[in-house]
Order: C-alpha cells, then sequence, then structure tokens
C-alpha cells in the first residue's frame, strides 16, 4: 500500500514538471489550458487542476486578463538560489587562491534586483566565513561589483531604477550622487573592462571584475577589497589579477554545464 502511494507521488511530479517544462518552451505571453493540455498530452480537467495547484504554492502565475499561465516568481528564485549556489562552490577554491595573491578578502557577488550580495567570501586568514557582506543587500550603484553588475543595462532602465533622488540617499562620498553620473561611470565601467571603488561607501577600495557565461552575460562580479593604505599601491597588478580569476570562473562555470 505504501509503495501504491509514493509511485502516485512520483507520477503526480512527473506530471508537474511536464507543464514546468512546455511552459519553459511558451513565449512570454504564457499558454492557456487547451494548449499546455495538448503540449503534454493531458485531459484539460487534469491540467486544470495541475495549474490551479501549482499556482497556490507560487511555482506558475495566472494572468487574469487573458487566462495564461506562465512559470511564477517562486520557480525564478528558485531557479536563481540554485545558480548562486553553484557559482558559490566553483567560485569557493578560485577566491582562496585571489586571496592570497592579492593579501585582500574576495567575494563573489550576484544581483538580486537592485541589489547585490555576496554569495561567498575569502579573507586574509584564510577563512570562508560569514563575512559582512554576506546576504546582506546593498544598492548596486555603491559597491564596485554592483556597478559592475549593472553595467550593461540601458539607459532607461537605470534612469528609473536609480533616479537622482534616489542616489543621493546612499550618501554624500559617492562619485555617482547622480544619475548622469552614474550612467557616466558604467560606460566607462563597459571600456574597461572593470570597476574601481575609493571610500565611497565605506572606507576602503576595491576592484570588481564580470564573470560571464556563455551568452556573454554577466551573471556574477568578483570583487577584490582591503584598506587604501595596502590597496592602492598594488591597484594596477590587483585589478588584473582580479580580472584573470574572473576569467577562469567563467571558464569553469562553462566546463561544469
Amino acid at each position: 500500500m505504501k509503495s501504491s502511494h509514493v509511485r502516485t507521488n512520483s507520477t503526480g511530479l512527473s506530471r508537474d514538471l511536464d507543464l514546468l517544462d512546455a511552459l519553459s518552451r511558451c513565449d512570454t505571453s504564457g499558454a492557456g489550458v487547451v494548449r499546455l493540455a495538448a503540449m503534454v498530452g493531458r485531459e484539460k480537467t487534469q491540467v486544470s487542476r495541475a495549474l490551479s495547484t501549482l499556482a497556490d504554492s507560487g511555482l506558475v502565475e495566472r494572468d487574469e486578463s487573458t487566462r495564461a499561465y506562465r512559470l511564477g516568481w517562486k520557480l525564478h528564485s528558485l531557479a536563481s538560489r540554485t545558480l548562486e549556489r553553484r557559482l558559490a562552490t566553483i567560485a569557493a577554491p578560485l577566491l582562496r587562491q585571489l586571496t592570497l595573491r592579492t593579501g585582500a578578502t574576495s567575494h563573489l557577488f550576484a544581483l538580486r534586483g537592485i541589489f547585490t550580495t555576496a554569495i561567498c567570501s575569502h579573507s586574509i586568514d584564510n577563512t570562508e566565513a560569514v563575512w559582512p557582506w554576506m546576504d546582506r543587500p546593498v544598492p548596486a550603484p555603491v559597491t564596485s561589483p554592483g556597478r559592475v553588475l549593472i553595467s550593461e543595462w540601458d539607459a532607461d532602465s537605470i534612469r528609473v531604477a536609480f533616479p537622482d533622488n534616489v542616489l543621493a540617499k546612499y550618501g554624500e562620498n559617492l562619485k555617482t550622487t547622480t544619475t548622469e553620473k552614474l550612467l557616466a561611470e558604467l560606460s566607462a565601467i563597459r571600456s574597461q573592462g572593470y570597476a574601481v571603488i575609493q571610500q565611497e561607501y565605506d572606507l576602503g577600495a576595491g576592484c570588481a571584475a564580470a564573470v560571464r557565461n556563455d551568452d556573454n552575460q554577466i551573471i556574477a562580479a568578483i570583487n577584490v577589497e582591503g584598506p587604501p593604505n595596502m590597496f592602492n599601491p598594488k591597484l594596477d597588478e590587483i585589478t588584473q589579477i582580479t580580472r584573470k580569476y574572473a576569467s577562469v570562473l567563467a571558464s569553469r562555470i562553462s566546463h561544469s554545464s
């Protein structure tokens, strides 16, 4: 009796996954019950019930005007967190090496909305421990990895996300106190391939370089930071090493796919 129940649950999960896979192949407008039923080869009533359950859990969402279903916010969140964990696992030994080579603390940052969060860190005392940046959302424009992560956003998106009144709240020491200054800084980052920050958000100095996927999209940023008296004399060297390790990480991610 117990084994029969397990098989039933497994079958239901498999069918739910079929629906999620079908929705992943639809465009942004989604698909209705009739189309999805045809795609997975199931009865419309069964598909409707399954979609209702998936919608309750946030794995799919329904457009009330078109009655079409799309992949939901929770699924996107799970996928994002899964990618972050994978990135952190691959990055950990590289961050250790980067810290040993530069003598500075290193981080791997990811973008969550308009905020950045360190998903893996390594300090000079060789510990992969909880760091102040870990799971602490920081506005993207105020740090070097944040600026790298938004450096390829279009200008209109930057203006909507970071108007002057929002940037003014981030502190008077920032170079990017207006939207136009931020756009100019992001343009420079695109041209040079990295970002450097000097005692703007806090008293430290840091640099960051982009980690790209096979489609050349920025998916993370490697950051090295330290006190200015240690960091500044070696700025060019640390920046080049950071860029190298960002490229190595991108290569390892690609080969692990």
